[in-house]
């Protein structure tokens, strides 16, 4: 019989499916479908079905393999991090002594400092890998001073040489710059490299020379901008308590103030009077040679009277000084009781109490405006 796949007898494969029949089933144990009972035995598997069961199938990782290696690749990823990490805080690590921390914020100053050091070197030392503040190779317990550039050893205290330890005594400081002492006991003048005087930040070339004063000189000056004279091109030491010298200061009594130009006085201590440079009488604002005479009377004089305008006679070229309450002096004032004016002329009476007739002099009665030898 010819072996032709579409052959119907006793098939010993499934016409659908491919898959084996057990001889005697009705249907296909696979797919179901139902077996020709007029199929061959000698039936083969058709040729689409051979190719595919024949085909080399594709290789499927199971579950298991997969979160196998999903396990082992993270134990992976962790020890690398792990290795990074070590690597990073090796490379953080101060030594001090024999003591290791990861940051300067890890030396904490309640460290108990009593620790032995022990340095066993067994080598020859290369002094072009010293590094200043290092231990010294050649013996034990000896460092290079801490001092840029220097390998010198250290003194017995301190961390820098002799050289370059501070010269003030009891201080174990580095030098600052090219001074022999450190920058809390150098002269604060930025020029200058001597020691600071006791109790001040300046020495004794730069201090103010006041007792006492810790300040420091101002410009050419021997004194410091509080003990020196304000006024702006003196250098003079100000009177005690004042703000000038006492070149400079007012010559007035318990006066802070400079002196203006031309006068030993202050502007406000100075004469009013124009082209006056006296000082002030007390109370007023003129000197006593242009303070008016009237006691009491602050105002300054007028021309040709020893008084003020207020207290110069109103009578024309008198410059006598006014009687009480009158305007005039008492040669110029109306002789009648109680009266303030002025004398008429040629009379010792004012308008208001002399005899109207013209050349008279006399007083007017009370009841008229003559007198009584000439009221008819």
């Amino acid at each position: 019989m010819e072996n032709n796949p579409m052959n119907l007898g006793n098939p010993k494969f499934c016409i659908k499916c491919g898959k084996p029949i057990v001889p005697g089933d009705a249907f296909c144990s696979f797919c179901g479908e139902r077996i020709a009972k007029s199929a061959t035995t000698n039936a083969t598997m058709p040729t689409n079905v051979v190719k595919e069961q024949h085909e080399t199938p594709k290789n499927k990782m199971s579950t298991g393999a997969m979160v196998a290696l999903i396990v082992v690749g993270s134990l992976v990823v962790v020890l690398v991090a792990i290795l990074l990490l070590s690597s990073n805080k090796l490379k953080n690590r101060h030594t001090y002594g024999d003591l290791e921390v990861e940051s300067f914020d890890d030396y904490s100053s309640d460290y108990d400092y009593d620790y032995d050091y022990d340095y066993d070197y067994d080598y020859d030392y290369d002094y072009s890998t010293v590094v200043p503040g290092t231990a010294s190779t050649q013996s034990q317990n000896t460092y290079y001073c801490y001092k840029s550039g220097c390998y010198n050893n250290v003194n017995v205290f301190g961390a820098y040489c002799t050289q370059h330890q501070c010269a003030a005594s009891g201080c174990s400081s580095g030098t600052y710059s090219s001074s022999n002492y450190c920058y809390d006991h150098k002269c604060y003048n930025y020029s200058c490299n001597s020691a600071a005087a006791s109790g001040s930040d300046y020495c004794t070339n730069h201090k103010c020379l006041v007792s006492g004063c810790t300040s420091s000189r101002y410009s050419s000056s021997s004194y410091c901008s509080t003990h020196k004279c304000n006024n702006y091109n003196c250098y003079n030491r100000a009177v005690d308590g004042k703000y000038y010298c006492s070149d400079h200061k007012c010559a007035a009594s318990g006066c802070n103030s400079s002196k203006s130009s031309s006068s030993n006085y202050c502007y406000s201590h100075t004469c009013w009077s124009s082209g006056c440079y006296n000082g002030v009488a007390n109370g007023s604002n003129y000197c006593s040679d242009h303070t008016c005479g009237a006691s009491g009377c602050t105002s300054s004089k007028i021309y040709n009277s020893e008084y003020c305008y207020s207290h110069t006679c109103d009578s024309s070229l008198c410059y006598e000084l006014t009687y009480g309450a009158s305007d005039y002096c008492h040669e110029h004032t109306c002789i009648e009781s109680g009266c303030t004016r002025g004398k008429e002329s040629n009379s010792d009476y004012c308008y208001a109490h002399k005899c109207l007739r013209y050349g008279c002099s006399n007083k007017r009665n009370d009841y008229g405006y003559y007198c009584d030898e000439h009221d008819y």
